[in-house]
């Protein structure tokens, strides 16, 4: 369900944009640190994907990210093997 760095594609090796922007479904919302989250999201285009958001518990952010809610994702990591961040 994830992608990681490479993917077959026929026959010839992919490599993945370490940041991209889609339209997606938010699948759950993880508290992480005093106001931060981890974010999974399932894309049109990239599949299931995680990432942290910050300020997720602030009141201007919290509406935004529920589960279920259709939003317009930017995510963007140094490496493909991170978790990355959604913005």
């Amino acid at each position: 369900p994830y992608s990681f760095g490479l993917r077959q594609n026929s026959g010839n090796d992919e490599i993945h944009p370490m940041h991209f922007t889609d339209k997606g479904i938010i699948t759950s919302v993880r508290r992480h640190a005093e106001t931060g989250g981890i974010v999974r999201a399932f894309t049109r285009a990239h599949g299931l994907h995680a990432g942290m958001v910050h300020g997720v518990t602030g009141k201007s952010k919290r509406g935004i990210y529920q589960a279920g809610n259709r939003v317009l994702l930017t995510w963007a990591a140094r490496v493909a093997e991170q978790v990355g961040t959604f913005q």
